[in-house]
């Protein structure tokens, strides 16, 4: 959202989308014509997915993530912008209790758990180091003196008082550090040797803007684990950025485009339907929040539907109901994110011939991908439209990804396959800030 209505307060959930819709394209004309003056800009993004587990039974260093009382938590992330002023988001989006916080703050990461002492910066709201979130909601922090780039990594330590399941992202990709239970705030320790359970999960933290003049904008990329940078030999590529957002963000830095990139990737997340356990809302249910909700959003990167394909495929009697409520749902997020002035791209859907599980890769489901592809080639209402299927299909195979783009499990990409996809993305459609 613009920085208009973000001061340090939480952020309610549910507004009716129309009144969210109004405001912010009120307060988008009011930059139209500002563009000497400084305004926040997201520059990184974890979109929640929930608040489901007391541990993450797949994290791949093979051991049980323990919670409890008087926690501290350390979060990594990259940011993928730049600035010398930051603020923090943090969510209790899917908590049923309020979530007390005593002391939060944010330095450089060294290594592992380690930070940079010499770079602690407080994280205050409205003056104080203490914030209680209410259930279902988010909360902003004040402005923070921090000079950061998307060249290094950052920590954010947060002393939690109460006891989990904690919002949060669920397949991060990076690793995050949790202390024992109940061993109280260690928010400032240096070494990091009290932060001994190393998780994939990020916790609590949702978000970070930048203030930085109003030239500058951000592309958010929404879709599923495909746009969250999934591999499932996670273990060799954990903490390496190689994302497509990431792929995005240096060729966007190798062309000095005055653009952030905001990963709104959520593993196993569909296009329509029901929230599934892990893997958050669905599109159609969050993209007020996860895109419209962000800062100065100018482009989104649409990019979701195989999960719809393989999860609900025999959910439907007939495939062109699949189909249709596929292209419909399309449209209505589409139009809906263009009526706020943002500009959408949409990627087709790559194959899914040579995945292990049968309901991705039969030739029922083969063909309804074939005809979403057709329908967003030639009948989307997207402004651009990314070949994403053409960029990564095997030549001689084209229901299959081609062998050097593939991953293990053979659905997703390997790190070449995700700079692909990058790669693919035309840099000059991006609309950018209304400030040249």
């Amino acid at each position: 959202m613009q920085n208009i209505i973000f001061c340090t307060q939480t952020i309610r959930r549910g507004w009716g989308a129309g009144l969210v819709f109004i405001f912010l394209t009120l307060s988008q004309f009011a930059f139209a014509q500002a563009c000497d003056e400084q305004r926040w800009v997201t520059a990184w993004q974890a979109a929640p997915s929930d608040a489901t587990l007391l541990f993450d039974p797949r994290d791949i260093w093979g051991t049980y993530f323990k919670t409890g009382p008087d926690q501290t938590y350390r979060v990594v992330f990259r940011p993928l912008g730049h600035g010398k002023t930051m603020r923090l988001r943090f969510s209790n989006r899917f908590g049923k209790r309020d979530l007390r916080i005593k002391a939060i703050n944010v330095a450089k990461q060294t290594n592992g758990a380690a930070i940079d002492g010499n770079s602690i910066q407080p994280v205050l709201f409205n003056g104080k180091t203490s914030i209680t979130i209410p259930a279902k909601q988010d909360m902003v922090s004040d402005a923070i003196a921090f000079q950061f780039n998307s060249d290094m990594k950052l920590s954010v330590s947060m002393a939690v008082i109460d006891k989990g399941p904690h919002t949060g992202h669920f397949t991060a990709g990076e690793s995050s550090f949790v202390t024992a239970p109940r061993a109280g705030d260690k928010t400032n320790e240096i070494n990091g040797d009290s932060f001994g359970q190393k998780i994939t999960r990020q916790h609590i933290l949702i978000g970070m803007d930048a203030m930085a003049p109003a030239a500058i904008s951000t592309v958010v990329a929404l879709g599923d684990s495909l746009t969250d940078g999934y591999n499932p030999t996670r273990l060799e590529t954990i903490g390496k950025d190689n994302r497509y957002p990431d792929f995005l963000k240096e060729r966007i830095d190798t062309a000095g485009l005055p653009l952030f990139v905001a990963n709104a990737g959520i593993s196993g997340n569909r296009l329509f339907g029901k929230a599934v356990i892990f893997s958050g809302p669905p599109v159609t249910k969050r993209y007020v929040e996860d895109v419209i909700g962000q800062n100065s959003v100018s482009d989104v990167i649409l990019f979701v539907g195989i999960n719809d394909i393989g999860m609900d495929i025999l959910k439907f009697l007939h495939p062109k109901e699949l189909f249709q409520e596929m292209i419909d749902s399309y449209s209505n997020v589409i139009k809906a994110i263009q009526s706020q002035g943002i500009k959408v791209t949409q990627g087709t859907l790559i194959p899914a011939g040579g995945s292990e599980n049968s309901s991705y890769s039969s030739p029922v489901a083969s063909q309804i991908r074939k005809d979403v592809n057709e329908w967003i080639r030639t009948q989307s209402p997207a402004d651009v439209i990314v070949d994403f299927d053409a960029a990564v299909r095997d030549p001689s195979n084209p229901d299959f990804v081609h062998p050097d783009y593939i991953s293990s499990d053979g659905l997703h990409l390997s790190s070449a396959g995700y700079s692909k996809l990058a790669d693919a993305i035309d840099l000059s459609k991006f609309k950018g800030s209304a400030c040249k």
